[in-house]
């Protein structure tokens, strides 16, 4: 168990795992103080830290030696995220397969427009903001021009 204190959190995390010569993850910390920049320089703190390293944790840490070896590995995780990324494209083919059955339909630019005018609107309601009824138009083909107007339309838009 030690104490730690720096400018910032991150710091005295960072000086821990150094200090115990493991990562981050494997620390038990508890925050003593939280830093802070006080007034105008004046009272600031420091964050102090008390970091343990628990016992499964270093003898795991102390299992681990760093060896130089040219051949290419590939790691556990990378094992797993190759297993996962098969079975992902999988099912992504069976999803695309049942999609493939079903109907879709049509609607126009203006209908998709009124609709999103309907919905935005509704949304927007019951909103402290003061702004008026969001219009929204067809700009292109692809695109629906949504204006917002009124008092407050800069924060919506911010």
């Amino acid at each position: 168990m030690k104490k730690i204190e720096a400018p910032t959190l991150e710091l005295a995390y960072a000086q821990a795992a150094a200090e115990f010569g493991c990562s981050v993850t494997m620390l038990q910390v508890e925050i003593m103080q939280f830093p802070s920049k006080g007034v105008l320089g004046l009272f600031k703190k420091s964050a102090i830290i008390i970091a343990n390293l628990p016992q499964h944790a270093s003898s795991v840490s102390s299992d681990i030696t760093p060896s130089i070896d040219e051949s290419p590995k590939t790691t556990q995780i990378e094992m797993e995220e190759l297993v996962l990324g098969d079975e992902f494209y999988e099912q992504a083919d069976d999803f695309v397969e049942e999609i493939g059955d079903e109907e879709f339909y049509e609607i126009s630019a203006d209908e998709c427009a009124d609709e999103v005018r309907e919905q935005i609107n509704h949304l927007f309601k019951d909103i402290c903001f003061d702004i008026n009824a969001v219009e929204v138009s067809v700009y292109d083909e692809n695109t629906l021009l949504i204006e917002f107007t009124g008092p407050d339309a800069a924060l919506m838009i911010g």
